[in-house]
């Protein structure tokens, strides 16, 4: 996606949504073709790789062992496995297309939210004093299942020390198949060298998020009003989480201790802890030796590390948010994310 303005990233939006359609199926209606290709009530369709992915979640297949079968014995072993009624779970399905190609299937008991509306919720939650023109765009992508969407306000732009300035907004991470979670963090972004750092919307110990709701029991409104909690208390933080990571610049420490009990705690592989002990010695501003210098490794790698998987580099960006507020906030879940087992 090349959107580089708020009102690029609603087009595209508005696009995708445009040429997706949705209709329900039973998992009996589903049929695998050794072509790779999948009929739904008679008419045949393309998988795209979210497609395929979500069809090894259906059957409850590891995914990486589903791509490793060959498309004839992928058919029958999917096949089989939809004619099964107790094994699939949900009896019926939503089945998402884009293009002629079956981009999600999910349980069609639950409610969805479309990106725009998610997007527009985000916006409105606002602070009165922050303007729409004010907002820029970090990152912006958007597959066929999933919006990541990381946006920054000038009006919150904090001087760390001389010349080191980080601005503040909310980071955005919706399954547009409604496969997981809509995720909420407030997004801290150094100027200088773009790095970005993901703080969790806590409380009360417990890491806010917006899951999606039984269509029978409740209304897409409900979660749009969740949705609309979570990211005005990302928005009213950000001056608070700001302020933290500026105080944690007049502390000194051994950076490099602390980063490899951090790399330690969380089980990285060695290249990724060679890449942010390198990470450490390459601060724009010069080496430092204050916890700055431990967060800004963290998400220089979380952020710029293209060979790492995005899950790795989402949880590095974590770790590098949750060390920023580490004297202001240590809440159960957010500690987790460095000192429970992780492994890459």
């Amino acid at each position: 996606m090349t959107a580089t303005t708020l009102d690029e990233v609603i087009r595209e939006l508005q696009q995708a949504e445009a040429q997706t359609q949705n209709c329900s199926a039973r998992p009996a209606d589903l049929e695998l073709l050794d072509s790779g290709e999948c009929q739904v009530h008679g008419d045949t369709f393309k998988l795209s790789p979210e497609g395929e992915n979500a069809l090894a979640r259906l059957i409850t297949c590891p995914n990486s062992f589903y791509q490793s079968v060959p498309f004839d014995l992928r058919a029958t072993l999917t096949n089989r496995l939809l004619q099964e009624p107790n094994r699939i779970r949900p009896e019926q399905i939503r089945v998402t297309v884009r293009q002629n190609q079956i981009t999600g299937l999910s349980d069609a008991k639950l409610l969805e939210l479309p990106a725009t509306a998610v997007l527009q919720t985000a916006l409105d939650a606002m602070p009165a004093h922050t303007a729409s023109d004010d907002l820029e765009i970090r990152t912006f992508h958007l597959t066929d299942d999933t919006l990541s969407l990381e946006i920054t306000s000038r009006q919150t732009a904090l001087e760390l020390r001389p010349g080191d300035l980080v601005s503040a907004g909310l980071a955005i991470y919706h399954s547009v198949n409604g496969s997981r979670a809509t995720q909420v963090s407030t997004y801290m972004c150094r100027l200088v060298c773009r790095n970005g750092m993901l703080v969790p919307v806590c409380r009360d110990d417990t890491r806010l998020r917006v899951r999606r709701l039984d269509g029978s029991r409740f209304s897409r409104q409900e979660m749009l009003s969740n949705l609309h909690t979570i990211c005005q208390l990302a928005w009213d933080q950000l001056s608070d989480k700001l302020q933290a990571l500026r105080d944690l610049t007049a502390e000194r420490i051994n950076p490099e201790a602390i980063l490899r009990d951090i790399i330690r705690r969380m089980r990285l592989s060695r290249n990724v802890s060679a890449t942010l002990i390198q990470a450490l010695r390459q601060d724009e501003l010069g080496q430092d030796d204050s916890q700055m210098a431990v967060i800004n490794a963290l998400s220089r790698t979380g952020t710029h590390g293209t060979d790492l998987s995005q899950t790795l580099r989402r949880l590095l960006m974590e770790a590098s948010g949750v060390l920023s507020q580490e004297n202001v906030h240590r809440c159960p879940a957010c500690l987790s994310i460095i000192y429970n087992e992780r492994r890459n």
